[in-house]
């Protein structure tokens, strides 16, 4: 965030954001969802902590937040429509991007700002590399809880993608055979390889046995993920998607007149604790990167 002259409302914001993210992340974990009060509270927030930064940092700091937040609004519409992320994230992350602003465009600010005015970028490097570390913790905790299901569906795909396991193998000997004739650093590629193949096996294995629910129609929200095509007798009624308020419409129609109970949703991983930790990191990241480099140079 930029370094102005209001510190204590500098201060007072981050308290804020810290709060609303915290919450926040504690109901996606809880329930894969997240009240509008705090996703578009942080976006209002945001907004007026740029207005008033008016006053001490001149209009470049209000044009600032609203790039930023064109930015991201861009990419949060890309990554719900793409049926990576729910209607919460999209708000976050558009919410994130006017509270951080992007000023790499005016010298005046970013001769002020922790990373040469390149937060917003750093933002979302950090948010997507703690969101990967998070979604492995996460997946990891599923495969105990539902340990019996997930072994199952672990062999299951194993057995399905065996003719992938044999292409495995071949390429792993064969970059073994030319680090010890060639390069010893070759043997990285074998380490890759294997993880990778592996990886893939857990991470299926986990989205089939802990991430599919069948969901009582009167129970869903914007935002779900209909993991199949919904079907009432021979007619499709709805293809697999992220549900809007539209669909839930016609959903509860249908379950009005009894011709439709429940549909299966795909949960997935709850993604806003690597809005938390992304956030956090930002604040307090510039000392631990700091002392890496001072280890390093």
């Amino acid at each position: 965030m930029v370094g102005i002259e209001f510190i204590g409302v500098e201060f007072f914001t981050s308290l804020v954001v810290l709060f609303v993210l915290l919450v926040a992340s504690v109901q996606d974990i809880k329930s894969r969802e997240v009240y509008d009060l705090l996703s578009l509270g942080l976006l209002f927030f945001a907004f007026g902590y740029r207005v008033i930064g008016i006053f001490e940092s001149g209009w470049q700091f209000f044009v600032s937040g609203i790039v930023g937040f064109l930015i991201f609004f861009l990419l949060s519409l890309f990554l719900y429509y793409a049926g990576q992320w729910g209607g919460a994230d999209s708000k976050l992350l558009m919410g994130m991007g006017m509270l951080i602003g992007f000023d790499f465009i005016f010298t005046s600010l970013k001769e002020v700002s922790m990373y040469s005015g390149f937060e917003l970028v750093v933002f979302f490097v950090l948010l997507f590399s703690f969101g990967a570390l998070w979604s492995l913790v996460f997946s990891l905790f599923m495969a105990v809880s539902h340990w019996k299901s997930f072994l199952e569906e672990f062999k299951v795909v194993f057995y399905k993608s065996k003719n992938y396991f044999y292409i495995t193998i071949i390429s792993s000997l064969l970059f073994l055979l030319l680090g010890i004739f060639i390069d010893v650093s070759i043997l990285l590629f074998v380490i890759f390889i294997l993880l990778a193949y592996f990886l893939f096996l857990f991470i299926t294995a986990v989205e089939r046995s802990s991430f599919f629910v069948q969901k009582d129609i009167v129970d869903l929200v914007e935002g779900d993920w209909l993991s199949e095509t919904v079907f009432v007798g021979s007619k499709k009624i709805i293809a697999k998607k992220t549900l809007d308020r539209s669909d839930l419409k016609i959903l509860l129609k249908y379950y009005g007149s009894g011709k439709l109970e429940s549909v299966k949703i795909k949960e997935g991983v709850p993604f806003v604790p690597s809005f938390l930790l992304a956030y956090v990191f930002l604040i307090f990241g510039q000392n631990f990167f700091m002392l890496i480099f001072n280890l390093l140079y």
